[in-house]
């Protein structure tokens, strides 16, 4: 049953390009007719003429070659010239006349009576089936005429052959028209089935990439979730009274909970990359300070490990460039991080220099370290995903081997270059250049207000959120902050307790969450706000999604502001100020 369902889609198919192909079959079909109706062969008049002009051409050569037997009476020359004629195997006869009409000589039918009209000039008379011309044998003492009668069969028989000829073209042309014909049908066909082979592989490429999302998206969410707790206790744990022994077992905790984070933050934004979901976006962007504020982040790293840190940036480099701000942090972050990891004694240096001029001017970042250094044949795979120098390493330092392959797709999107310049024992330079944009205006520098005692304490939040875990790090936080803090479970008691009057300062929103999520329950309060003109409440998103798009889909939903799990104390601090004020 199978085969014969697929045998009638593929006659539907080919009927279907054969039909859109039939145009062509008749073209080749009016082709044929063509060259049937009006093959030059099939005209008669075409073969008369022929005929005509060959009997003046070989009258008038005979008349010129017979006129001297005439002159000289000499029968036997005339009658083998006459023979010559009616050899021809058009020629029924052929005869030489007297002056006066009278029959000199005559060669050919029997059955038919020579006549030969007097006549000044060559002349053709055709009637009865037959060809007459008559000619004047220019002889001085004894002139006379030549008739030679032609059958006239030979244009039928011209003709038909035409006609068969004709046939036979337009049988040609036809049979080419057919091959061209099913010859395009069939590639129609092919290129039909690879153009819905293409469009089946795209489907499953482009559902597999929604399937790898959503499952990053979920693994995200189900991971973050469990790590804010873990992180955010740390945090409750290290502000409160503890021995020193204790202060290093939180330590190490958060220490974990921050690796584990970055390898999740580093198979998110492969992820993005692969996907083409990852922007860069052009804004002004002060160099020195940025320098500045990366160096300060990973100096406490060095500091461990008794690490001289260094930087500097060359005076030609304008105060302020445009460039995505976001994502060169994330490569010299990730430059200086991995230059600390592989260093165990000496110096790491970060400069930044102009290089070029005018419209082909850019900035060369350069990241400078003592360490092991890298053996020169390792150095195109350094930046392959999941790729490390050697499975020592790898056990020695750790890592997912993504944070290289990361950073070059970042520096190409800038339309820049990444390179390594490195010898075992010696350490490396990992160097990167973009393009040199001029910012249009100033960078404006951040500003977060800060609120009073007095407006932290009259300040109460709102916490939605599922996990119980969660609800509580949110709620010591907040505390710890000076904030008053209701919680709730899901979105359903987030819309009643605002319907019913209460007043927050600031709805920390968790977005997945059983029956109603935090997508639905913003909704649901920003109608009823417009619908009782009430006090529009900010609604800040925490949520443990961290794909792209997702901060978009939450102000799409009428949030305010977007804060990833796992929550930071000081992240949350900014933000309700910023919000809570």
């Amino acid at each position: 049953m199978a085969w014969f369902t697929d045998r009638v889609r593929s006659s539907r198919k080919l009927a279907k390009a054969a039909a859109s192909t039939a145009p062509i079959a008749l073209a080749f079909i009016a082709l044929g007719l063509v060259e049937v109706s009006y093959f030059p062969g099939r005209d008669s008049s075409l073969h008369v003429a022929a005929l005509r002009a060959k009997a003046i051409a070989l009258a008038e050569v005979t008349a010129n070659s017979a006129a001297p037997a005439l002159e000289f009476e000499d029968d036997a020359v005339l009658l083998e010239f006459l023979n010559g004629v009616a050899r021809d195997s058009d020629v029924i006869q052929v005869a030489a006349c007297a002056s006066d009409g009278s029959v000199l000589r005559s060669v050919g039918s029997p059955s038919r009576q020579a006549r030969c009209p007097a006549t000044a000039k060559t002349r053709v008379d055709i009637s009865g089936g037959v060809l007459q011309v008559v000619t004047p044998i220019a002889a001085k003492t004894h002139p006379g005429t030549l008739s030679i009668t032609f059958r006239t069969d030979a244009i039928v028989q011209a003709r038909q052959a035409a006609e068969r000829v004709a046939l036979a073209i337009a049988a040609g042309i036809l049979l080419l028209g057919l091959g061209v014909w099913w010859w395009i049908a069939r590639s129609l066909l092919r290129l039909q089935g690879l153009l819905e082979e293409n469009r089946a592989a795209r489907a499953r490429a482009e559902a597999a990439n929604e399937a790898k999302s959503a499952f990053l998206a979920n693994m995200s969410h189900e991971i973050r979730t469990p790590m804010n707790g873990v992180i955010g206790v740390a945090q409750l744990l290290a502000e409160s009274p503890l021995n020193e022994l204790q202060r290093r077992h939180v330590r190490t905790i958060s220490r974990s909970g921050e690796l584990l984070l970055a390898v999740i933050n580093d198979i998110l934004d492969f992820s993005k990359v692969e996907a083409g979901k990852l922007n860069i976006t052009l804004a002004p962007l002060d160099v020195r300070a940025l320098v500045v504020e990366v160096c300060d982040a990973v100096r406490a790293t060095a500091q461990a490990k008794a690490l001289a840190l260094h930087d500097s940036v060359s005076a030609d480099v304008p105060a302020a460039v445009s460039g995505d701000d976001l994502r060169l942090r994330q490569v010299l972050l990730n430059l200086l991080s991995n230059a600390i990891k592989f260093t165990a004694r000496g110096t790491i240096r970060l400069d930044v220099r102009k290089t070029g001029a005018a419209a082909n001017a850019g900035l060369r970042f350069t990241v400078t370290d003592t360490g092991i250094g890298i053996a020169s044949v390792h150095h195109a795979a350094l930046f392959d995903a999941f790729t490390q120098v050697d499975d020592v390493s790898t056990r020695r330092y750790g890592g997912t081997g993504l944070g290289l392959a990361i950073c070059r797709r970042l520096v190409t999107l800038m339309n820049g270059t990444l390179g390594v310049e490195s010898t075992p024992g010696l350490g490396s330079t990992f160097w990167f250049e973009v393009p040199l944009v001029p910012a249009e205006h100033e960078p404006i520098a951040a500003t977060i207000a800060e609120c009073t005692p007095k407006e932290v304490a009259t300040s109460r939040l709102l916490a939605v959120d599922d996990n119980e875990i969660n609800r509580g790090v949110i709620e010591h936080l907040a505390q710890q902050l000076g904030y008053g803090i209701d919680l709730v479970e899901g979105g359903r008691e987030a819309v009643e307790r605002i319907k019913s009057g209460a007043h927050y300062s600031v709805i920390l929103m968790d977005c997945q969450m059983p029956e109603v999520d935090g997508y639905m329950a913003t909704r649901q309060i920003r109608a009823w706000e417009a619908q009782a003109r009430a006090e529009r409440t900010p609604i800040v998103a925490v949520t443990a999604h961290a794909l792209a798009g997702e901060e978009e889909k939450v102000r799409a939903a009428g949030m305010d502001a977007f804060l990833p799990k796992p929550v930071r104390l000081e992240t949350l601090r900014s933000l309700l100020a910023q919000w809570a004020g």
